[in-house]
């Protein structure tokens, strides 16, 4: 991955600050030029044209990229699967949003994408907490404000781990990801004092994060 050739978008969301540390990092080695914190609706075409990957860090659907918070505070639209499809053809992608593996594959069965990463369902908010919960009273029993904390900044650091190479591609970006989680779940098993149940709930959560990451090959 060219990082001269990256670009970065990053939605200005309050509830996506814990990922400053990631940005912080990537503007150490991205062009200023191409870093993006998209407070208004922006044009992308000619901001992504003679770039190589993108990176997308914020929220998603399994159709769509949020941008910016509208005055309502609601989630606005940044790229539909339309959109998607005109410009990120030929591209790489890694998409820090929740069900972008579920994105990526709508893409590629319409155009041709270079190597690209997507990850699964992360509740990284209680509005997104309470939602599981209310499908499911079993989920989430007896889960703190502590536990969200340690699975923001889990996510944080196993990508701020994977992007720290000198000369990162993306597959092995993938793999680091991988090795990090596995290091994060052993961690709760034999390091935190948590109980038996919230234990089981930020294992399954990072689980989940781990199997749901997924390498898409060109």
């Amino acid at each position: 991955m060219n990082y001269n050739k990256t670009i970065v978008i990053f939605p200005q969301d309050p509830t996506l600050d814990s990922l400053l540390p990631v940005y912080e990092f990537l503007k150490s080695v991205i062009p200023e030029t191409n870093l993006f914190r998209p407070t208004t609706k922006i044009d992308l075409s000619k901001i992504i044209s003679d770039i190589d990957c993108v990176i997308f860090m914020g929220h998603g659907a399994s159709d769509k990229l949020y941008g910016y918070c509208d005055k309502t505070n609601e989630k606005a639209l940044l790229i539909d699967k339309v959109t998607a499809i005109e410009l990120f053809t030929n591209k790489s992608l890694l998409l820090l949003a929740c069900s972008s593996d579920e994105f990526i594959p709508k893409i590629k069965r319409v155009t041709s994408l270079n190597i690209s990463i997507g990850f699964g369902d992360m509740p990284t908010d209680w509005k997104h907490i309470n939602s599981i919960r209310d499908q499911d009273p079993n989920e989430f029993v007896d889960f703190k404000e502590e536990h969200l904390i340690f699975y923001k900044d889990c996510i944080t650091e196993v990508v701020l781990y994977a992007l720290g190479n000198k000369t990162p591609n993306l597959y092995n970006i993938y793999l680091k990801i991988s090795h990090s989680i596995s290091k994060k779940i052993n961690s709760v098993i034999f390091n935190k004092t948590w109980n038996k149940n919230q234990k089981i709930q930020v294992i399954k959560m990072l689980s989940d994060l781990k199997s749901e990451c997924t390498c898409f090959h060109k």
